[in-house]
C-alpha cells in the first residue's frame, strides 16, 4: 500500500537560520516585507529540509522549487535524483509537510473559519455544493482542492471547481485526471483548534495516511 508521511510543524518552534536556504531561497525571504511572514517561509524551508533528511537518511541532497511555467525558483518542491516526492504547505503558525515514494503528493492547511463565499465560489464544484456551506466545510473544501491540484502540479491554475473530492476518497474530474484520492488530515491533537488540513496523492489505490508532529513543534491545543 502507498505511505504518505505528513510531519506537522511550527513557526514558533521552527528553525529560522536562514544559513540553510538556497541562495533563491534568501533572496524570496529577504522580498517579504513583515517578520511573521519572513519567519514563516524561512521555518517552513527547514522543516522541509528536516522532513527530506529523514526520509532519505542523509543531508546530502538539493531541493529545486522551479515553476513549471515560467522557471522562477516558486514552484512545487522537488529533490532531484530520487523518488521522493514532496509538497509542502503553512497556514498561519502551522507548517504541513507530506513525503511519499514514487507518488505525487499534496497537501494543504487552511484555518478553518477564513474561507469566506467569495471564496468558495472559487473552489467549490457543483457536487460539493450540495454539502452546504458551512465555514468548515468551505475550508475543508479548499484544502482537499488545493492538495488535489498540488499533486497533480497544476496548483491553481486548472480550475478548481473542475475537481470533486467525493465522500469516499476518490478525485472526479470534470473532463480528463489522472487518478488520484484524498484524505483529511487529522491535526487537532497537534495544533488545536482553528485549522483544517488535507493530503492527496496520485494514485487510484488507498494509501496509510501517518500524522507525526515535528521534534520541535511548539503549538499545543488551546494556544
Amino acid at each position: 500500500m502507498t505511505a504518505v508521511a505528513v510531519r506537522v510543524g511550527s513557526v514558533a518552534g521552527g528553525d529560522l537560520d536562514e544559513g540553510r536556504l538556497t541562495a533563491d531561497e534568501r533572496s524570496r525571504a529577504a522580498g517579504y516585507r513583515l517578520d511573521e511572514d519572513r519567519d514563516r517561509f524561512v521555518a517552513s524551508a527547514n522543516l522541509l529540509r528536516d522532513t527530506v533528511a529523514a526520509e532519505l537518511g542523509t543531508d546530502r541532497f538539493v531541493v529545486t522549487r522551479t515553476c513549471a511555467t515560467c522557471s522562477r525558483p516558486h514552484g512545487r518542491p522537488r529533490v532531484p535524483g530520487t523518488d521522493l516526492e514532496v509538497s509542502l504547505a503553512h497556514r498561519g503558525d502551522v507548517i504541513v509537510v507530506a513525503t511519499s515514494w514514487r507518488i505525487a503528493v499534496g497537501v494543504d492547511v487552511e484555518f478553518s473559519d477564513a474561507v469566506d463565499d467569495r471564496a468558495y465560489d472559487i473552489v467549490a464544484s457543483e457536487a460539493e455544493r450540495r454539502h452546504g456551506a458551512d465555514a468548515e466545510h468551505r475550508a475543508r473544501v479548499w484544502a482537499r482542492s488545493e492538495a488535489i491540484l498540488k499533486a497533480t502540479g497544476t496548483g491553481f491554475a486548472r480550475d478548481p471547481r473542475e475537481v470533486t473530492a467525493a465522500a469516499d476518497g476518490t478525485v472526479i474530474w470534470a473532463g480528463s485526471g489522472p487518478a488520484a484520492r484524498w484524505v483529511d488530515l487529522a491535526i487537532g491533537d497537534l495544533v488545536g483548534s482553528g485549522y483544517v488540513a488535507a493530503a492527496a496523492w496520485l494514485s487510484g489505490w488507498g494509501c496509510d495516511v501517518q500524522v507525526r508532529a515535528a521534534p520541535r513543534l511548539a503549538v499545543r491545543p488551546g494556544s
